[in-house]
């Protein structure tokens, strides 16, 4: 995905995986054993990256979406190469990332409060 948790790094860093442990850290994450706070980071940190690919996947044109699977598919692939296909694919991605973590951070809130 664009971002990236954990677990698929070379689209981007840790940036998913640090906004969702920040959001979890917000509403008392903290106080679970740490082997459950990696356990729900990661699985937060997913749900978060398959989100974003939901709201990005209809922008990408066939060709573009060919474009995304020999970058997700090419261990080698770098920041630079992803922040170009971002740019040229999908030019308000920045846009849609935040708009996509912010309702995700709204979705967590209300279901600590439950």
């Amino acid at each position: 995905m664009p971002t990236t948790t954990k677990s698929s790094p070379k689209a981007g860093g840790d940036v998913i995986y640090d906004f969702v442990e920040k959001i979890l850290r917000d509403h008392g994450f903290k106080y679970l054993p740490v082997e459950e706070q990696q356990q729900y980071l990661l699985q937060f940190s997913v749900e978060a990256e398959r989100r974003i690919g939901i709201a990005i996947r209809p922008k990408l044109t066939e060709k573009s979406a060919k474009e995304f699977e020999k970058l997700i598919d090419n261990p080698a692939s770098t920041p630079v190469q992803w922040n170009e296909f971002w740019t040229t694919n999908v030019p308000d991605y920045t846009e849609i990332v935040k708009a996509t973590l912010h309702a995700y951070a709204e979705e967590i809130a209300v279901a600590f409060k439950s």
